[in-house]
């Protein structure tokens, strides 16, 4: 744990890189207000005075609420500013935020943690590891490019029922442009099922998000799509997922296409298997407050049906 390593220091380490980049912002802000303060002006007759013009006080201020989000990036962005920030969480937070090791920083574009621990009032999440590779730079071009981001084991525990009913968000639009060039988790543990590894790259210009999942390994097989999501209200949608397996030994494939909004989501199902073949739609509200009222409509027809696979001995 960082505070292992840190011991009593931790509280004296970030003190002190606070107390640093505090002092260089004071004098970097006290130089601007200087420079925006116009200099003595000669001293006036009476015939010949005019009303001082007002001193802009905008530089300076602008440069407050500029520069003190950039002094704390630079701040996490050091090794020994991220380890006595993520120390202060676990301390803060009752550990409840933990992080076994970490190597690297923000700034150098590399960072890895391991034995990362997520606790809440209803869920606990660990991930045995995390490694990260940015490029610092493109935040000035209002982006956030990484060029991987690979994720370990995730092991997901409900410790409480949600007492509360879903509802739909108010706005899923992002800050900045994302583009994660490689997104890879080893492994997903929810309970009993184990999915992974899953492969994906996701592209958002803040307004419209795309992911794409190239590789999805399931206890039923393995699978691939896409999705397309807008991030203003309705936040209309749209994606497919391809999907493959075995069933006794026979080859079984399905595809499931959404279309709509995640107000009125439209959902239609396509399954093969030998020389069967089944249709489904359907029409959920997945944010409806009473779980009967999620699925709105439904049909499903047997496009193609052979006896034979289910009853030795009936005509094909």
């Amino acid at each position: 744990r960082i505070t292992t390593v840190l011991g009593s220091r931790w509280k004296r380490s970030l003190a002190a890189s606070v107390g640093n980049w505090t002092f260089d912002y004071l004098a970097l802000v006290a130089a601007l207000k200087r420079a925006a303060t116009p200099p003595d002006a000669p001293e006036l007759t009476s015939s010949s005075a005019v009303p001082p013009k007002p001193r802009r006080r905008w530089p300076w201020a602008l440069a407050v609420v500029c520069l003190l989000p950039l002094l704390l990036l630079a701040a996490l962005g050091s090794e020994a500013g991220l380890r006595a920030a993520l120390a202060a969480a676990q301390s803060l937070s009752g550990g409840a935020v933990q992080v076994a090791t970490l190597d690297g920083s923000l700034a150098s574009g590399n960072l890895r943690l391991r034995g990362v621990l997520a606790r809440t009032a209803l869920s606990e999440y660990q991930l045995d590891e995390l490694a990260l590779r940015w490029r610092p730079a493109a935040l000035w071009r209002g982006r956030l490019d990484i060029d991987a981001l690979e994720l370990g084991v995730l092991r997901l525990r409900t410790l409480a029922p949600d007492p509360t009913p879903p509802s739909l968000p108010a706005d899923l639009r992002l800050p900045l442009a994302l583009h994660i060039e490689r997104l890879r988790l080893a492994r997903l543990e929810v309970g009993s099922v184990a999915l992974g590894p899953l492969l994906a790259k996701v592209d958002s210009d803040g307004e419209q998000h795309r992911l794409w999942v190239s590789e999805a390994r399931t206890p039923w097989g393995e699978g691939s799509g896409e999705l397309t999501l807008a991030g203003a209200q309705p936040f209309a949608l749209s994606g497919v997922w391809r999907h493959g397996g075995q069933l006794d030994g026979a080859p079984i494939n399905g595809e499931a296409r959404l279309s709509g909004d995640l107000r009125a989501l439209q959902l239609a199902l396509a399954l093969g298997y030998q020389h069967s073949a089944l249709g489904a739609r359907a029409t959920l509200a997945p944010f409806a407050a009473q779980p009967f009222a999620r699925l709105r409509q439904a049909e499903a027809a047997l496009v193609r049906l052979n006896p034979a696979q289910w009853l030795p001995g009936a005509p094909e």
